[in-house]
């Protein structure tokens, strides 16, 4: 039997911090599509892209955290739906399912970006 109190999710690097994204908000991990920028927007969105034929808000977690951006590769993209928002955030690497991680409430991340 499965520990409930363990919460359940996908593994992220960004920088040097493991962070655990919920299964619930994780749609699809892929590579970093192009990115088209956008003017007057906050650094930690990067622009937008298209998968699989729908556009889609890319963001830097890096930026979103607080983590000073590095030219490291291209890392890989985490398609995410967050309150109805489909979001693509571009992290270092993706490590796994489950495991030792902060949890990342990636909704409060967004909250300033999108509601302010």
């Amino acid at each position: 039997m499965r520990d409930s109190a363990v919460p359940v999710g996908v593994r992220i690097l960004v920088g040097d911090r493991a962070l655990l994204l919920s299964a619930e908000i994780v749609r699809e991990v892929a590579e970093v599509v192009p990115i088209t920028p956008l003017p007057q927007v906050p650094a930690a969105v990067l622009g937008v892209g298209t998968h699989r034929g729908m556009p889609v808000t890319i963001l830097d977690a890096r930026r979103l955290i607080g983590v000073a951006p590095q030219g490291t590769g291209p890392g890989a993209l985490v398609l995410c739906e967050v309150q109805g928002r489909r979001v693509g955030l571009v992290v270092d690497d993706v490590l796994g399912v489950g495991g030792e991680a902060a949890p990342w409430d990636l909704a409060a991340a967004l909250g300033p970006l999108f509601d302010g």
